[in-house]
């Protein structure tokens, strides 16, 4: 299979079990080393799995090979945020990633916010108190961790109303007959 194919089938998987994702997503890597979209991914999936130095290395290759990925800077920033790094590393990303698409702005503000507000309660060297359960809106940790609970369901949701379709259709065609 092609690293596209390896990345559809992880994207597919990563709302239900991001560690079977994690597998489809080392196969497109493997397929193509230089895909940042691929270190993108399996970076987003070994945060979602627990594995946050794994995914800040993913996140500093995908950098590397492209500078101008914002979604390496913003899951690098969720990377560091996992692993209890100072707020001011993860606002230097989000910064970036502004910079470089405007999909992630409310995400830095809202950390810039975070900062504002924790440092003002006696934050300590630009060490902001932002708990693993606080996502900024937008931000990849809660769009890729703490959402897939929701997309569990919404998935469950979308694949029951397929089934009642393809078993109601063909009720719905005899009667036009």
């Amino acid at each position: 299979l092609s690293a596209q194919k390896y990345l559809a089938e992880g994207r597919r998987k990563m709302a239900l079990d991001p560690k079977a994702a994690l597998n489809s997503f080392d196969q497109a890597v493997a397929a193509d080393p230089k895909s940042v979209i691929s270190r993108v991914e399996r970076s987003k999936a070994r945060l979602a799995s627990g594995d946050a130095t794994g995914a800040l290395e993913d996140a500093e290759s995908a950098a590397g090979l492209d500078p101008k990925s914002a979604d390496a800077y913003a899951v690098r920033a969720e990377a560091k945020r996992a692993l209890g790094r100072k707020a001011d590393e993860m606002a230097a990303d989000y910064e970036t990633a502004a910079k470089l698409d405007g999909r992630y702005a409310e995400a830095y503000k809202t950390l810039l916010t975070k900062m504002g507000a924790s440092s003002a309660g006696g934050a300590q060297n630009g060490e902001a108190a932002l708990g693993s359960g606080h996502s900024a809106p937008g931000a990849p940790k809660g769009m890729f961790l703490t959402a897939s609970k929701n997309w569990r369901l919404f998935t469950l949701i979308c694949a029951l109303a397929a089934v009642l379709g393809f078993i109601l259709a063909p009720l719905r065609l005899r009667k036009r007959r």
